[in-house]
């Protein structure tokens, strides 16, 4: 599927009967944030796309357009940090920060910026997903 985060983005205000004003209020962020989304301009960071999800009632999946299904899981109301919760993952896959590290387009430095409370963006969020083999939502903690 073609990443059109905006469009759906979009679709969702469409469906709230919401402006940009209205989202970034309830988001609590400056509207040109949301204008930069809009136009596809800006990177959104995963506690960005996290708030917004929780506010439309969706998935990442959903806004990432990697499936149809607007929300298949239970939102929580807090969620894991994410270095640990890749930590979690590459524990339960048997993958070690060695092997992936240099299997894959991740660089070490990732692990050291992830640990410190750095968020990754969604591009880098879909890629570890596709690497795991599992949903964004139960990358970062969202589904169980």
């Amino acid at each position: 599927m073609e990443w059109k985060m905006n469009e759906i983005i979009m679709d969702l205000m469409l469906e709230r009967d919401i402006d940009t004003r209205q989202l970034a209020s309830a988001l609590n962020l400056d509207t040109a944030t949301i204008y930069k989304w809009l136009r596809d301009a800006g990177k959104m960071y995963l506690y960005n796309a996290v708030a917004i999800c929780d506010y439309f009632e969706c998935s990442l999946e959903y806004i990432t357009n990697r499936t149809d299904t607007k929300l298949n899981f239970v939102i929580r109301k807090e969620y894991p940090n994410f270095y640990f919760q890749v930590r979690k993952i590459m524990k339960q896959l048997g993958i070690s920060r060695y092997k992936m590290t240099t299997a894959s387009k991740f660089k070490d430095s990732y692990f050291t910026s992830w640990k410190k409370g750095t968020e990754p963006q969604i591009p880098t969020l879909i890629e570890l997903a596709d690497y795991f083999k599992v949903t964004i939502d139960y990358l970062v903690g969202r589904e169980r």
